[in-house]
């Protein structure tokens, strides 16, 4: 019997227990409380600071360096052109017209003329002063003067040519025979075009 009641109060004490619940007042302050605390809460703002590099407080850069560059060889190679043709043109012009076709064609024309008629006076002369006096003498004159136009076209070359005529000028007047004056006269030959080889070699 004892046991029975024992086991009867313990289940009406775990009854009173289990429906126990909290007072409305509090559960309400509780929600009410919560609510208000959330919605209270300010978010921070997040601030993006976006960073642009400065580049002009870095100076020149490799790129515009080597921009610069090719800028300035490609402005250097196109005036060397314009030179380079100007010239050419140039050169072609006095080496072709004047003194292919000009100059040096109206020089050994009478040049010629004297190295083929010369042998032929020599040997109708009584002697190398009868020579001197009534051929050579006028004919290498008027060489001399016909040769400093030469220099027109190539600068000195009239003035070389003319050193060759006093050399062989000098030297004739020691030609005792014909065969030393032809020596002679294939000298002033062999002189005269060589010079004039050499000066056109140089206008190329």
């Amino acid at each position: 019997m004892s046991r029975l009641i024992i086991l009867a109060s313990l289940f009406l004490s775990f009854s009173s227990f289990a429906t126990t619940t909290l007072p409305e007042s509090k559960c309400g302050n509780l929600k009410t409380n919560n609510s208000n605390s959330f919605n209270s809460t300010a978010l921070a703002p997040i601030k993006i600071k976006l960073e642009t590099s400065d580049t002009s407080s870095k100076g020149i850069g490799a790129s515009e360096l080597l921009a610069g560059l090719a800028l300035a060889v490609s402005v250097a190679g196109l005036i060397f052109t314009v030179v380079q043709a100007k010239k050419q043109q140039s050169t072609s012009i006095k080496e072709t017209f004047w003194m292919r076709e000009v100059l040096i064609p109206h020089f050994l024309s009478g040049f010629l003329t004297f190295v083929k008629d010369a042998p032929a006076c020599y040997r109708a002369s009584d002697n190398l002063g009868d020579f001197y006096g009534s051929y050579a003498l006028n004919e290498i004159n008027d060489l001399k003067d016909a040769v400093k136009i030469l220099n027109v076209g190539t600068k000195a070359l009239g003035d070389a040519v003319s050193e060759s005529f006093d050399e062989f000028e000098n030297n004739m007047m020691k030609a005792t025979d014909n065969e030393k004056f032809m020596a002679l006269l294939t000298a002033l030959t062999t002189d005269v075009i060589t010079k004039i080889q050499n000066a056109q070699a140089k206008i190329s």
